[in-house]
């Protein structure tokens, strides 16, 4: 790796870089990949124009380029291994080998470009200080697993596919809001952050690939399913008759209007991206007290709750959890009827897509500070008296209809694009501590 920096009258900043990584995990033509890299800087205040602009303390501007390699796989994906395996030697059964994975010896480097350009400031004497930043990562040839047709004797292939994409705004902003001469001291911190996460090309080009639920457009982890449009009513029964269901059961869009539900009426649900995201920390001083708090929250994502999936067979042998469901008397457009004789409604997984969106306090802090005299007093330099709460409180029914544990918990695997369909059943857990701290 080499780096060189040039500065200029501390206004003008370059840096350039060279990087060139090798891995035994790719093939011999390939084991090697150059990752380039280029920032610069422009410190506007140290410009003569700025001299009279008294409430600006520092104002920069940055940008820059460079890319960045990923052997995020396994060892020998070059090779084709071997598998054990049973097969008859004559009229006795014995053990083999066979071949277990395909070998793939042009295998090489993922990369990622990424582009960005940002504003640091500081103005008002450092009451508001902060940065803007705009980003793009462009990843190509993506280490992925293949998926292939069963009637080739092999699952999957490890290859270097398509073209994925991130961009977007991260704004992060700290304020004094109060600062007063009795020593009472507020401060507050705001984040702010849009990605868009899109998939640009896959190895047929810009086709979607159904098959591994990824679209041209849109994030890996997309929900590609049956939608739920309500609970067929007792003034529908001929209708769900032509539709091969009948009344209390799952109503699913006719997406092509060809009056059945097939393959072909499956649609976009959602993705597991947030439109955006957010945080606020607020911190308040005051003779010798001190509390802060952290809000967060997330925005616009679709979630697949697990929750639901292992609580809602509606079948009348299970524990499960309490919801809307279809009765004669109670007909509602929200959970099927109830059957004794089903163990899962007919398109039971259009019940489990929810909006993923919340708040959430992750904690709040309250503490004390004895005063010198009193840490003197025992032969300590400080003594403070704290407690903390982690995670007490979040929103997200008010926000949606989720009625689950947890839907930060729902997360995905990104190697497939499936969901871990169980992460959101454990709650998130609120602890409460309290402590003392004396500095010797």
């Amino acid at each position: 790796m080499g780096r060189a920096n040039y500065s200029f009258n501390d206004k003008y900043l370059l840096t350039l870089t060279m990087r060139r990584d090798g891995s035994s995990r790719f093939g011999e033509n390939t084991k090697y990949g150059n990752f380039p890299g280029i920032a610069v800087g422009w410190n506007i205040t140290n410009e003569s124009f700025m001299k009279g602009v008294v409430f600006i303390d520092m104002l920069k501007l940055r940008a820059g380029w460079g890319k960045v390699g990923n052997q995020g796989v396994a060892p020998y994906q070059t090779q084709g291994l071997l598998g054990r395996t049973t097969y008859a030697f004559g009229a006795t059964g014995a053990f083999g080998y066979r071949p277990n994975t395909i070998g793939n010896a042009d295998l090489k480097w993922e990369s990622s470009a990424n582009a960005n350009i940002g504003l640091d400031f500081s103005i008002y004497r450092g009451r508001v200080q902060g940065s803007l930043e705009f980003y793009e990562t462009n990843t190509k040839d993506l280490l992925l697993s293949d998926f292939l047709p069963g009637s080739t004797g092999f699952n999957a292939v490890t290859r270097n596919v398509g073209h994925t994409r991130n961009k977007g705004i991260e704004l992060g902003v700290t304020t004094v809001n109060v600062n007063s001469k009795n020593g009472f001291k507020w401060t507050t911190d705001f984040q702010f952050t849009k990605n868009k996460e899109e998939i640009v090309e896959l190895y047929n080009g810009k086709v979607d690939d159904v098959g591994n639920r990824w679209f041209i457009g849109y994030p890996l982890n997309t929900y590609y399913d049956f939608k739920k449009i309500g609970i067929w009513q007792t003034n529908e029964a001929d209708q769900a008759k032509a539709f091969g269901s009948e009344v209390g059961q799952i109503k699913i869009q006719d997406t092509n209007g060809d009056n059945k539900i097939t393959a072909a009426d499956r649609v976009i649900i959602g993705n597991d991206v947030p439109k955006w995201a957010g945080g606020l920390t607020n911190r308040f001083e005051y003779a010798g007290f001190d509390l802060s708090f952290f809000l967060y929250g997330r925005f616009g994502n679709t979630i697949l709750s697990g929750f639901h999936r292992n609580q809602l067979q509606l079948a009348g042998r299970y524990q499960q959890i309490k919801v809307d469901y279809w009765t004669p008397n109670n007909p509602t457009n929200e959970f099927p009827r109830p059957k004794s004789n089903q163990e899962f409604p007919v398109y039971n997984s259009s019940l489990f897509y929810y909006d993923g969106s919340f708040i959430k306090l992750r904690n709040i802090n309250f503490g004390y500070t004895f005063s010198g005299r009193v840490a003197k007093k025992i032969g300590a330099e400080s003594v403070r008296l704290y407690s903390s709460i982690q995670q007490p409180k979040i929103w997200s029914s008010y926000l949606s209809k989720y009625n689950g544990v947890d839907p930060e918990a729902a997360i995905t695997n990104s190697a497939t694009g499936l969901t871990a369909v169980t992460s959101d059943v454990t709650p998130s857990t609120t602890v409460t501590t309290f402590g003392l701290n004396i500095k010797f």
